[in-house]
C-alpha cells in the first residue's frame, strides 16, 4: 500500500498545549518577584509586561535573570502612567496616584463609560499606544505577543486600532479566544466573559493575527485555585492552544491602596500558591498537556491534521524612536 503524505499527517498524535501568562509584570515589585518566581518553580511560561508602570525598570532587569521567561507587551488603557502626558487629556485621570506623572484612569469602569460616551479620542489612544510599543521595542526587542489590561481591546473601535497596529509593528500573537472560562458557573463576571467571547470572535475573523483557542480564568481574576486550574485542564481538546490569564504575586498593600476597585480583593498570593502547585503539573502529565509559549506554539489557527503553514515565525526588528520611561 502506498502511503501518503496526509494518511502520515493524520497519523500524527494531536497536542494539546498551555501556555500560562501573568499579566501585569511591572506594577508592583512584589508583583514583579512573584512572576519571576512563578516561572522558575512553576507552572508560567510568559508574562505581559507594562511599560508605563511603577517598576517597568526592575521588571526588565528581573527577566533578565529569567531567559526562558516570555515577555510579551500588557497594553496599558487604564492603570498606569499616561506616556504621552497632557497631549492625552481624554485619557487621563483626575489623580495622579501614582507619585505625581499623569496617570490613564485608574479603572475600566471610569473608562468605559467615558468611551461610551464619545469623550475617549482615539487619535490619543493611539499616540498613548504607539509610545507604549515603541518603548517595548526600544527596552526589549519585538513583541512576542500582545494583550491589554482588563482586555479593553476587545472593544470593536479600540480592537480596530490595536490589530491595526499589531501588523504594522510585526506583532503575530494576541490575546482574542474563540472560548472563554468554558463551563464556568454563570455569574455576573461570566456575563461580562460572555460578551468579551462574542467580541473577540468577531474581531479574530477579521485579521490574520494568531490567538489561543480558549482562555481561562477571566472569571476568577485575582481568585485562581489550584483545584479551578484542575478542573480546568480536562477542558482542553486535542489540537487545541489554552492559556491560562493568571495574576500571580506576593501580596501588595501599596497596591489595594492605590487602586482598590481593582485589586481590593485580589489573592496574589493564593494564585502563586496554585501556579507553583506540584499537583499541576502531575495532572498535565496524565492529560498529555504541554507547556508553551506564545513563540513556540507552532500554530493557533489549526488546519484539519493541526499542523502551521508557519512553525517557527519569524518577528522583523523594528527600528524605534528612543523613549525615556520611568524605571
Amino acid at each position: 500500500m502506498c502511503i501518503t503524505k496526509s494518511m502520515l499527517i493524520f497519523s500524527m498524535p494531536l497536542k494539546r498545549k498551555l501556555i500560562v501568562c501573568a499579566d501585569d509584570f511591572g506594577i508592583d515589585h512584589a508583583i514583579c518577584t512573584g512572576i519571576v518566581y512563578g516561572h522558575t518553580q512553576g507552572i508560567i511560561t510568559s508574562t505581559a509586561l507594562l511599560m508605563n508602570a511603577p517598576f517597568t525598570g526592575f521588571a526588565i532587569e528581573l527577566s533578565k535573570d529569567a531567559p526562558d521567561l516570555e515577555v510579551g507587551l500588557h497594553l496599558s488603557i487604564v492603570e498606569g502612567y499616561c506616556l504621552s502626558g497632557q497631549l492625552s487629556k481624554s485619557l487621563l485621570d483626575p489623580e495622579n496616584y501614582f507619585s505625581q506623572r499623569p496617570c490613564l484612569h485608574r479603572n475600566w469602569k471610569q473608562f468605559l463609560k467615558k468611551f461610551c460616551l464619545g469623550q475617549i479620542s482615539m487619535l490619543e489612544l493611539e499616540r498613548e499606544f504607539r509610545m507604549q510599543i515603541e518603548a517595548f521595542l526600544t527596552e526589549i526587542g519585538p513583541i512576542p505577543f500582545l494583550n491589554s489590561t482588563q482586555h479593553l481591546h476587545c472593544l470593536p473601535p479600540i480592537g480596530k486600532l490595536v490589530v491595526s497596529l499589531c501588523q504594522e509593528y510585526g506583532i503575530k500573537n494576541i490575546r482574542l479566544p474563540k472560548s472563554i472560562d468554558r463551563g464556568a458557573r454563570l455569574n455576573s463576571r461570566k456575563i461580562q466573559a460572555e460578551l468579551l467571547q462574542s467580541l473577540s470572535r468577531r474581531l479574530r475573523k477579521k485579521t490574520s493575527l494568531r490567538a489561543p483557542d480558549l482562555a481561562f480564568g477571566f472569571t476568577n481574576a485575582g481568585a485562581l485555585t489550584r483545584d479551578l486550574i484542575l478542573g480546568f485542564l480536562p477542558q482542553i481538546q486535542e489540537n487545541e492552544v489554552a492559556e491560562i490569564m493568571a495574576h500571580p504575586g506576593h501580596d501588595s498593600a501599596t497596591l489595594r491602596e492605590l487602586l482598590p476597585q481593582s485589586y481590593g480583593t485580589y489573592n496574589w498570593s493564593g494564585e502563586l500558591a496554585a501556579l507553583v502547585d506540584p499537583e499541576i503539573k502531575l495532572k498535565m502529565s496524565e492529560l498529555g498537556i504541554e507547556l508553551a509559549t506564545f513563540s513556540t506554539c507552532a500554530s493557533f489557527e489549526t488546519g484539519p491534521a493541526g499542523l502551521s503553514q508557519d512553525m517557527h515565525p519569524k518577528l522583523s526588528p523594528i527600528k524605534s524612536r528612543n523613549f525615556d520611561f520611568q524605571r
